[in-house]
């Protein structure tokens, strides 16, 4: 897969430099490449994606290229959607033609993407565009803005590469392990998923797997996608004492970053329990029946943004390329990993970590 994107270098970032910089990942035997000329976007690649930093590669899976323009009054000669036509626009406004596809996601304004596919490479172009507001305001991308526009052009095209040649699907929900068991939480973004695995960290024999997202295949086997915690101030300093994290300063933000030190992750575990976390006014745990969980996850991912966001790839199929081989439904792919498996509704009191009930239920 290829991909190259326009983002804004010079005017106000100090640490953008002319020459490109190379850094690697490898994903399970997925191989990715990042050039950039600004360093503070490989910068906050580095910390997020730190766990699959690898060397050099000849042969890339994913090829990424990304600059950026910082000047919005100049006019655009390369006229990015010449010979496409509209087809559609509710998220994201899509084009199509001669065999590729142009999106402009609304959730990112200046973000363009043009995608083709050619015998499962991927040629993805995309560019960042500095507004006029924001170029007036000086206000220019900060370490959340990056990680944000990483998804799109990292994550999300990955996502959907694992998919198609590993067979490995996706989920949006955090994770720990315990002697090789695997406990999985999913809720709405806030609802203390964060919380949850910080908490339970603190365990002798636990260890991290994932807080945002993870892989999982139909042998209902886990494969971590560890990223840095985003922890609210408001949330205490004790999160900053668990001794399996270290705090990452990448600018000022609204939350704080924390790493999960390399030692206490777990790339792999079999899915032993799942808990769909809810506010209540009091602790309590409750057995949900696997078909009523599926369908509150499904629920959920239909109206939150994150699934939108890393589903938004299989828009390529309007572009004339049939993806999806393993062809089956969202809640066919849910049930792979939790059919047979405990699944519970876990009631959280507001501003409590619910850490007794869930080292009980562990």
């Amino acid at each position: 897969m290829h991909l190259l994107c326009s983002m804004p270098s010079g005017v106000f970032s100090k640490r953008c430099q002319e020459e490109m910089i190379d850094i690697y990942f490898d994903v399970f035997g997925t191989k990715i490449k990042v050039s950039s000329c600004c360093l503070n976007f490989i910068s906050a690649l580095k910390e997020n994606l730190f766990y699959f930093k690898s060397r050099a590669s000849k042969e890339c899976d994913i090829e990424i290229y990304f600059e950026y323009i910082n000047f919005p009054f100049k006019k655009d000669l390369n006229k990015f959607n010449e010979g496409s036509v509209l087809v559609c626009s509710t998220g994201a406004k899509v084009y199509s033609g001669e065999g590729s596809i142009s999106i402009a996601d609304f959730n990112i304004p200046g973000l363009s993407i043009k995608a083709k596919v050619d015998n499962w490479n991927y040629t993805i172009n995309a560019r960042y565009k500095l507004s006029k507001k924001s170029f007036i305001l000086r206000r220019t991308p900060g370490p959340e803005d990056f990680l944000k526009i990483s998804r799109y052009l990292l994550q999300y095209p990955l996502f959907q590469l694992m998919r198609e040649r590993k067979g490995l699907f996706f989920i949006h929900a955090s994770a720990i392990e315990i002697n090789g068991a695997g406990y999985v939480f999913f809720g709405l973004p806030g609802s203390g998923k964060s919380r949850c695995v910080m908490q339970l960290l603190r365990n002798e024999g636990a260890h991290f797997i994932s807080d945002n997202f993870l892989f999982f295949n139909t042998s209902k086997e886990l494969f971590a996608f560890p990223e840095l915690l985003r922890i609210y101030e408001h949330w205490g300093s004790s999160w900053r004492e668990n001794s399996h994290v270290s705090r990452i300063n990448i600018g000022k933000t609204k939350k704080s970053f924390f790493r999960v030190s390399e030692d206490t992750i777990k790339g792999r575990a079999k899915i032993q329990k799942a808990f769909f976390l809810k506010r209540a006014g009091a602790e309590k745990l409750a057995a949900v029946d696997t078909q009523e969980f599926i369908s509150t996850l499904l629920a959920v991912e239909k109206f939150t943004k994150d699934f939108y966001e890393y589903s938004y790839i299989d828009l390529l199929n309007l572009s004339g390329v049939k993806l999806a081989s393993l062809d089956c439904s969202r809640r066919s792919e849910l049930a792979y990993l939790l059919n047979g498996i405990d699944c519970y509704d876990l009631f959280i009191e507001e501003g409590s970590a619910n850490s007794r009930l869930l080292e009980r239920i562990l």
